[in-house]
Formats: C-alpha cells, structure tokens, sequence
C-alpha cells in the first residue's frame, strides 16, 4: 500500500502543468534599461580619463612633450597646450589660470574661444571644463589641493 501512495504521489507532482508565464512590469522593464544605459554611460566616461595631476610648481606646462610639467601621454595632445599659473595663496584657496598657446583654439562650454582664462571654482572645488579637440580638461579639489583632471574622448 505504501509503494502505491508513493507513485499515487509522484503522478501527481508530475502531472501538475504550471502554465502561467512571469510577465515583466513596463514600467519597471523602462526603468532597468534606463539605469543600463546610464551604467554603460559611466564606464565610458571613466575609462575616457587620460590624466590627473597635482598643481605643485607655480607654472606648470601642460602637453604631450616630456619636458612639461602635466605631460600628457594621449594621442589626442599636441606638444604644447598652454601653461597653468597656480597662485594658490596661503589659506589654500585656489588662483589658477590657463594661458594658451599661440594660434590654439582652447574653446568653454558655451564654444567661446579664449586664449587665457582665470578657472575660478565652484561650490564643488571645480572650474569650468576646457576644450581642445577631444581633449577636455578642469580644476578640481581634492582634500583641499588642486589638480588638473584630464578626459580624452577618442582615446580611453
């Protein structure tokens, strides 16, 4: 009798058709390929770094020849960009100014070129960005220093 229950139990566990399909929710379907593409966004935004560097010396040049201070090792640079005038003052508070160099299209957000500029910081410790080609580089403050973050579109 044992043995009959058993396979009394087992046709019916088998036999049991569970026919019903999971549906996905629109609205959360819209929401999760939203935040997909703003993760895949983010990765190409990181790897587009092309450098970082600390403002320590009053003048520092700033391209892709060696003997610059902030040398950047990108195939987008040119030998020389400009040279940044740090007149940090002894409270830490940042004076920092870019000066192109001749001939050089250096474009703003707004596409005004310009050939020196003071990159005054924001509430956030940041200046407006600067453009050159694919290059697009910005002050930035961190643990109270200044730096020179740089982005390189074509180039991660």
């Amino acid at each position: 009798m044992r043995f009959f229950y058993t396979i009394l139990l087992i046709a019916v566990l088998t036999s049991c058709k569970n026919e019903s399909e999971f549906r996905i929710d629109p609205g959360y379907e819209s929401e999760y390929t939203t935040y997909s593409r703003n993760l895949a966004d983010g990765r190409i935004k990181y790897l587009q770094l092309a450098g970082l560097f600390k403002f320590e010396e009053q003048e520092s040049g700033f391209g892709s020849s060696e003997s610059l201070a902030f040398n950047l090792e990108s195939p987008s640079s040119i030998e020389e960009i400009g040279t940044f005038i740090n007149n940090t003052d002894s409270s830490g508070l940042a004076g920092i100014s870019f000066r192109a160099e001749q001939g050089l299209a250096i474009k703003t957000e707004s596409d005004s070129v310009v050939n020196s500029i003071n990159l005054t910081l924001d509430e956030y410790g940041s200046s407006q960005p600067l453009f050159l080609n694919d290059l697009k580089w910005q002050v930035i403050t961190r643990s109270g220093s200044p730096y020179l973050r740089v982005w390189d579109k074509q180039h991660p």
